[in-house]
C-alpha cells in the first residue's frame, strides 16, 4: 500500500566507498536474480508485471553500455572513421532531446513529498551516474562468472579514507581516450570537430570526478541542519507543508511533563 507521507528519514552514504559498495552490492543481487531467479517467479506474474519487473534489470546494464560507447568514441579517435550521422544537426536533435528529458524531470518533481526541499536540477545525480558505471559493469562480470561474495553491510558513517577508488577505472578510461586521440592527430587524419569536443569533455569529466575523492566528507547526520519533519497526508495540496511528527510531539511533550 502507498501512503504519500514522509513516514521516517534514513542515512545514505557519505563517502565513495560507502557508496559505491551499495551500488556494486545492489547491482549484483538484482542482475543475479533476474538472470537465475526471474524464470522461476515469472510465471507466477501477470504479463503488465513480468514486462515491468524484466525492464528493471536493465538500469544495472548501463556499464556495458557506457563502455561500449567508449570503445566506439576511442576507435572513431584513432582512425578518423565517423559515421554520416555524426554532424553538427545531431547537437540539434541531442539537445531537443535533453530539453524533453529535463522537463519530465521537472514535471516529476511536482509528485515529491518534500518538493521544497527535493527541487532542483540534481546534477550531483549525474555526477554519482558518471562515477558508479564502471562497478556495475563489475557487478555484471562477477554475476556471469557466478561468483559468490559474503554480504557487505553499507557503512552510513564517515570511513577510513581508501584513495584511488575512483582513481584507477576512471584514470584507464581517461588514458585510453588521450591516447587514441593523440594517435588520431599524429597520424594525419582529418577528425571531426565534435570528436575532439567529445574526448575533450570526457576526459575533463573524468578528472573532476577524480578530484573529489580528495573532498572533505561530511558527516552522515547533522541535528542542527535537518530537524525530524514530516509531510501532511495530502501533499498535492499543501505543496509540501511540513509539520512535526507524531513521535516527536511525543518526546516534546514528555520532555516538558518532567520539567
Amino acid at each position: 500500500m502507498y501512503v504519500p507521507r514522509i513516514l521516517a528519514r534514513g542515512l545514505t552514504p557519505v563517502d565513495w566507498p560507502g557508496y559505491v559498495q551499495q551500488q556494486l552490492r545492489w547491482a549484483r543481487s538484482v542482475l543475479d536474480i533476474k538472470l537465475r531467479k526471474y524464470r522461476q517467479i515469472a510465471g507466477k506474474l501477470s504479463v503488465k508485471e513480468r514486462i515491468i519487473s524484466f525492464m528493471h534489470g536493465f538500469y544495472y546494464l548501463q556499464g556495458a553500455t557506457v563502455i561500449i560507447g567508449l570503445l566506439v568514441m576511442t576507435y572513431m579517435l584513432a582512425t578518423g572513421l565517423a559515421p554520416r550521422a555524426l554532424n553538427y544537426r545531431i547537437l540539434v536533435d541531442f539537445g531537443l532531446l535533453l530539453a524533453t528529458s529535463v522537463l519530465c524531470q521537472f514535471y516529476r518533481q511536482r509528485f515529491y513529498l518534500d518538493p521544497r526541499n527535493e527541487w532542483g536540477w540534481h546534477w550531483r545525480a549525474g555526477l554519482l551516474q558518471l562515477a558508479k558505471w564502471p562497478y556495475f559493469l563489475l557487478a555484471l562480470s562477477q554475476v556471469l562468472l557466478n561468483r559468490r561474495l559474503p554480504y557487505v553491510l553499507t557503512s552510513k558513517v564517515k570511513g577510513e579514507p581508501r584513495p584511488h577508488l575512483l582513481l584507477w577505472p576512471h584514470l584507464l578510461v581517461a588514458a585510453l581516450i588521450c591516447t587514441a586521440w593523440i594517435a588520431g592527430i599524429m597520424s594525419g587524419r582529418a577528425l571531426h570537430p565534435l570528436l575532439h569536443l567529445s574526448a575533450f569533455t570526457t576526459v575533463l569529466g573524468i578528472l573532476v570526478l577524480i578530484a573529489t575523492e580528495h573532498m572533505n566528507f561530511p558527516e552522515p547526520y547533522d541535528p542542527s541542519l535537518r530537524p525530524s519533519r514530516q509531510v501532511k497526508d495530502h501533499p498535492r495540496s499543501n505543496r509540501g507543508e511540513i509539520v512535526s511528527t507524531p513521535l516527536q510531539e511525543y518526546f516534546t511533550s514528555q520532555s516538558n511533563n518532567q520539567s
